[in-house]
């Protein structure tokens, strides 16, 4: 209503202005001019024919009121026209002929002179100046609501692949709450991006969001909201006109035509509102309940899978080594039988040969059973200081036969262990035939108890040749030995007698510098000391 109440109220001056200064040619038709103008104006929207009208009835207008105040009015239907058209170059056009009118009307009842010439060429560039000065105004006005529709875009949209954010999500969510029709609210995640980013990189993973964003738009044209709401989670609101029917339906695009298309694993999670939750809240927590489960339950299948894996391995490792190292000894009796048959069957030189290499299998079975016991039996609380001591003294004859010293110092506090005392005794007497081994000339191993916090940690350490990275690698390793004689089950024997009691075993060594065997058991407690 502001511009046609603003034309009358200019109409009205230029009308009392030519009456009262007495250029109108006569009162009547500049009024009746005037009117005709106005009624174009009030009415230009209604036919296509008014604009022509209110062009022609402004110049009859400015004909009677012979005077040059009606150039404003010229203006204003130029502005209008590049309002309509958006058009400069038509505008510019509109606006020359327009002038082109006004100009000869003024001539009309003004003197040729220089002067007039010159006014007339000043209304022209006066003209096409309001009509840039509007093209620049509109254009600002316009760059300014794009910016505007841009940065409420990137407040409410995921730059990577233009869904809805997380932010907006959660918005748009509360209001879907607060109506009562029925929805399903479904949680996504992309099992696979991970190990898409490491082997195509992050480029790789950006691509397969966006194929994943279309899919799913493409897949769900009836969804209420689609959003991605960080890294590899989405989010699906579909419409729950048939719950348990629209679940299924929706379970079976995911699952057979979203993921398959693009070669991912989805997991997901859904809940019907109202039916799982009220609340914003409560239906998005119970999807991710149901998501969580799915993760749970697909995380202990693959664990499972690698444990399942990695006991072939262990067992395949097992078989190999055992196949190798009674192979040996078998080989060496076969071999000794087939030069006793070419001998009469006389096997009397080769007899302590052929009893060493079966006594040798023998062994090896035996190690090899013991290995492959699950857990030891007489398990109870031993004072940890008397185990130690036993150990050492059915030690020491070996170790005065090579010339060498044991060195313990009982810890002045008594510690109490619960696991079998045998094992212990076991376990220490290997880690102490190993340190003899591993010294040629007379050397020393020093035994160490200590308690740190509910633990107890026992030290080995020789002065010994030691061992090399590659070595220490391996050093527990099945059938891995560095002695001519060895099985190479002693160690592993040992690691996993410490690991059924609840403790573990570390070694740290280098070469020439001796070798340290670290055990960690935990302590008993009251409790069970009294038991």
């Amino acid at each position: 209503m502001l511009y046609p109440f603003s034309i009358a109220l200019y109409v009205s001056f230029v009308v009392f202005s030519s009456i009262w200064l007495e250029r109108a040619l006569h009162p009547f038709w500049v009024i009746a001019a005037a009117v005709c103008f106005m009624f174009t104006v009030l009415n230009e929207n209604r036919s296509k024919h008014m604009q022509s009208l209110q062009i022609l009835f402004l110049v009859a207008f400015h004909f009677a009121a012979q005077i040059n105040w009606c150039h404003p009015l010229y203006l204003i239907l130029t502005a209008r026209e590049y309002h309509r058209t958006q058009s400069i170059h038509r505008s510019v056009g509109v606006a020359v002929f327009y002038f082109a009118l006004y100009s000869s009307i003024r001539l009309s009842y003004s003197p040729t002179k220089a002067y007039e010439l010159l006014v007339t060429i000043a209304d022209l560039f006066s003209s096409l100046f309001v009509v840039f000065l509007i093209f620049l105004f509109l254009q600002v006005q316009k760059e300014r609501r794009q910016l505007e529709e841009e940065a409420r875009r990137l407040v409410s949209r995921d730059a990577l692949t233009g869904l809805m954010n997380f932010t907006e999500f959660h918005k748009q969510l509360q209001a879907l709450t607060h109506s009562s029709e029925p929805f399903i609210l479904f949680l996504l995640d992309c099992h696979d991006l991970k190990t898409i980013n490491f082997e195509q990189g992050y480029s790789g993973g950006n691509q397969l969001l966006i194929k994943l964003a279309e899919s799913l738009e493409k897949a769900f044209p009836d969804a209420r909201l689609i959003a991605r709401c960080g890294g590899d989670d989405f989010a699906l609101v579909v419409p729950a006109t048939q719950n348990g029917k629209t679940v299924q339906y929706c379970k079976d695009l995911l699952d057979h035509r979203v993921g398959p298309e693009l070669g991912v694993e989805l997991i997901y999670g859904e809940a019907v509102f109202p039916e799982e939750g009220g609340t914003r809240d409560e239906i998005i927590s119970a999807a991710e309940r149901k998501l969580f489960l799915v993760k749970r339950e697909l995380w202990l299948k693959r664990e499972e899978n690698m444990l399942r894996a990695e006991k072939l391995r262990v067992v395949g490792e097992l078989a190999a080594g055992m196949a190798h190292e009674i192979r040996n000894p078998m080989t060496t009796v076969k071999g000794f039988l087939q030069i006793s048959k070419e001998n009469s069957y006389n096997i009397e030189p080769y007899y302590e040969l052929l009893m060493m290499e079966v006594s040798r299998v023998s062994e090896l079975t035996s190690e090899l059973l013991q290995f492959s016991k699950p857990h030891a039996g007489d398990v109870r609380v031993i004072h940890l200081q008397e185990s130690i001591q036993r150990a050492v003294s059915l030690a020491e004859a070996e170790a005065n036969y090579y010339s060498h010293l044991i060195c313990y110092e009982p810890e002045s506090e008594e510690l109490y262990v619960r696991m079998d005392r045998d094992k212990l005794v076991q376990v220490l007497l290997n880690l102490l035939k190993n340190a003899f081994d591993a010294m040629p000339e007379p050397g020393t191993v020093t035994i160490t108890s200590s308690r740190s916090d509910e633990w107890c940690t026992i030290e080995v350490m020789d002065t010994g040749t030691g061992m090399s990275e590659q070595e220490l690698q391996q050093i527990f390793n099945p059938f891995f030995t560095t002695k001519e004689t060895g099985t190479g089950l002693g160690l592993s024997i040992c690691h996993k007698i410490m690991n059924d009691h609840g403790g573990s075993i570390e070694v740290q060594s280098r070469e020439q510098h001796g070798t340290v065997f670290r055990m960690t058991l935990p302590l008993a407690t009251g409790a069970q000391k009294v038991l």
